[in-house]
Order: structure tokens, then sequence, then C-alpha cells
């Protein structure tokens, strides 16, 4: 797995269509449920890597890799039956999915998108539409609004590049905007409060595991 991740440490997140190459074959390597498997059982070992995972309200989001120096990341995510808000993100990033399914609503550039919502007050209609099944991958970059609705113990993995802006869009149902930044912009108790334990780390991988992930 080295050399994997060797190449996309080195990547340049500008070139996205060298990204998708580059990380869909990387998928095609980290998706085996061998290595989901021991990248999984690695992070029980592995303290900083725990310190970072996250249970959220949509389910769980799993550091399997991290590289401070390039910013490339590595996570694995078990959905919860629940919808999204329309959102972009902070990074560019290529996800595959490993079971379960989720629709994808894509609607265009953060800009774009903030624009039309703050002179109409509704979200714009989205102009694709996605359904994202077991083995399906695609790459977004940090500039793309879309937001999903997940099936229950819906798995899937994601490469993200590093952090390109300190803020990221969402759309509230109402129709209006708010900013999500990072971690290093929460407080300490904000933090705390979702970080994974090493007994709810065990629960993914034995979902996993039931789900035929690792």
């Amino acid at each position: 797995m080295d050399k994997v991740f060797n190449q996309l440490v080195q990547l340049d997140w500008a070139d996205i269509d060298n990204v998708r190459r580059v990380t869909t074959k990387a998928l095609d390597e980290l998706t085996r449920p061998a290595v989901v498997r021991e990248l999984l059982n690695n992070v029980v070992e592995d303290q900083r890597l725990l310190d970072l995972s996250e249970r959220r309200h949509w389910g769980d989001r799993v550091i399997l890799f991290d590289d401070p120096g390039s910013g490339v990341r590595l996570r694995l995510h078990r959905f919860e039956q629940a919808t999204d808000l329309p959102h972009s993100h902070r990074w560019g990033f290529t996800t595959r999915v490993l079971a379960g399914r989720y629709r994808n609503w894509l609607y265009g550039p953060e800009k774009w998108v903030n624009q039309s919502v703050e002179q109409n007050h509704v979200l714009p209609s989205a102009a694709m539409v996605r359904d994202e099944t077991p083995g399906v991958s695609y790459t977004i970059d940090d500039q793309m609004v879309h937001n999903v609705r997940m099936d229950a113990n819906t798995f899937s993995l994601i490469v993200r590049g590093p952090s390109d802006k300190e803020r990221a869009l969402r759309v509230r149902r109402d129709g209006s905007v708010y900013w999500q930044y990072g971690r290093e912009k929460e407080t300490a108790e904000a933090v705390e409060e979702v970080r994974t334990s090493e007994h709810r780390l065990r629960e993914v991988l034995e979902l996993a595991e039931r789900a035929g992930v690792a």
C-alpha cells in the first residue's frame, strides 16, 4: 500500500482529470476487503487516526490514512439513512461506494449556487442526478455543490485532497446559506462531542465485515 499512498500524496489536485485517473486506480487496490480490514485494524492501534475519526449525525467517518504534509486523506464513510443538505467541500475528492447506495444531486459551482440562492431564496434545480451503487466511482472538485440521500448502512471509501479554501457552502432547507469551516475552527468541546471512541470503531469494523466491505 505504500506505493499507492506515495502516488496519492504527490498528486497535483488542480489537474482534476489526472486526479480522477490516479485516484480511481488507487481505489481499485484500496477497496479490496482484506485491505479495508487491515486499514481499519490499524486505526485501532493508531491514536492519531482514531482522534481524527468522527461519529456524526449521518453516520461514521473513519480516517484510514492521513498525510499532514500533502493534506491527503483516505476516509471510510458509513452512512445511516438520511438526506444531507446541499453543500460544497473545502477539497476535491474521489469516492467509491462499497456497499448500499445513495442518490446524488449535483447543482453546479459554489459561486453560482450561492448567487442563485441569495437572489431567489431557493436552491436551483439540480443539473444532474446519479444513483451511486457498489463499484461506482466519481471525482468532484472543491467547487461542486451536491447533496445525497443515503440508504442505511451504506459504505464508501474516499480519497480527499488538500483543503483549498477556508470554508464550504451549506444551503438550509429554508433556502438560507451558511458556511462550514474545518475542525481547526471548532471549539474543543465540539470536537470532543463527535470524536469516535475505540468501542465505536470496533462496531464499525464489525458492520463492515457483515456488509462484506472488510
